[in-house]
């Protein structure tokens, strides 16, 4: 039952943020938080204005005087260094906040395990309430609704870094791919290109059609490994789809440039250069998701259409390859041969007997 609970929760989850901000609008109240800090240095400079809140986690902040936060701030394990204005309340779980001269809270100051270092001039118009000194409200934040803005601790080197790597594990994983299994990679490309339409259009039907049949097996807990060794088996099929892409690609690509290249060293090239312009694509706003869900869906109907490459399939017919205990090969012609008579065998000779002496001739 609490497997069950767990997956609901996830897919309520999921509703919520498929739905549009204005749908969630209720007055003046916001349901998700406007700015997430996780473990890394913020400053919010002097005269700027954060419109909502700021949730901190593992992160060191600081608000400059003269800046402003229109919500509150939420604290989790970090540090805050407030010399500017707060207009709602500061809520601190096990973090440090220290209040300069300057600092004004128009709300309350929580503390949760927390520890507050107040300077003589700082104001707070609420009240400070400790772990064992009265109520703790952590009021959902104020303003309007917005989907939030997470800043991870990662700059723009990293990124890049982190995006070429990904495109270099997935060649590398296609070169191996193709050596243990060059036959299946290819007649899966083979059908791609045969019949794209028919592929892509299988791919997409599939990933439609399983998150549905998913939520419906797991309902039934018993059947909840079930679900897992699917969504596994999925995921191998999309990734298997992708190196035969890419294996085409690579392909493709040696013909141009008018050279050769072992079956892994073209899944590799391609299988890089594919997810390269790819990933591109995909950094587009708005339509760059269209590319890898259409490498996707061709890559899946491929991989259904040869049952993960065992059968042949062109032109929408599936053909059983050849069975390997007897050679297969071109039939070469036999000249006819000219019938020839049958040799008689020659007759012998009789034997000539001498006359014997003493007896006359007649």
């Amino acid at each position: 039952m609490m497997k069950t609970t767990k997956w609901l929760l996830f897919l309520v989850l999921v509703l919520i943020l498929a739905i549009p901000g204005s749908a969630l609008a209720a007055g003046n109240r916001s349901i998700l938080p406007d700015r997430i800090i996780i473990g890394e240095n913020y400053t919010l400079g002097s005269g700027q204005t954060l419109d909502g809140n700021l949730w901190i986690m593992g992160g060191n902040v600081s608000l400059d005087p003269d800046s402003t936060v229109t919500g509150g701030v939420q604290i989790m394990g970090g540090t805050l260094h407030v010399n500017g204005t707060v207009e709602g309340d500061i809520n601190a779980m096990g973090g440090y906040v220290r209040l300069g001269d300057t600092a004004h809270i128009k709300g309350n100051v929580n503390l949760i395990g927390g520890t507050l270092d107040r300077d003589s001039g700082a104001q707070i118009d609420g009240e400070v309430n400790t772990e064992t000194g009265g109520p703790i409200r952590f009021a959902p934040p104020a303003g309007t609704v917005r989907l939030p803005r997470i800043d991870f601790a990662l700059n723009p080197i990293w990124q890049v870094m982190r995006f070429f790597l990904e495109a270099f594990v997935m060649a590398a994983l296609a070169v191996l791919v193709v050596l243990f299994a060059p036959k299946h990679v290819e007649r899966t490309a083979h059908a791609i290109i045969a019949q794209p339409l028919m592929a892509g259009g299988l791919g997409l039907l599939t990933l439609v059609v399983a998150p549905i049949v998913l939520v419906v097996i797991t309902l039934t807990i018993i059947l909840i490994p079930v679900t897992i060794l699917t969504i596994i088996l999925l995921a191998l099929l999309v990734v298997f789809g992708w190196i035969a892409l890419g294996l085409e690609v690579g392909q493709r690509m040696a013909q141009m440039f008018k050279v050769e290249w072992a079956l892994p060293v073209s899944a590799g090239l391609g299988t890089l250069f594919l997810t390269i312009v790819v990933n591109a694509i995909g950094q587009v706003p708005c339509i760059g998701w269209l590319a890898p869900a259409l490498v996707v869906f061709l890559g899946l109907g491929g991989v259904l259409l040869t049952r993960f490459g065992t059968l042949e399939y062109l032109g929408g017919k599936t053909l059983l390859p050849p069975p390997t205990s007897m050679p297969v090969g071109p039939v070469m012609p036999v000249a006819p041969v000219a019938p020839q008579a049958p040799e008689i065998p020659e007759t012998p000779e009789e034997p000539v007997i001498p006359p014997v002496q003493g007896e006359s001739k007649e």
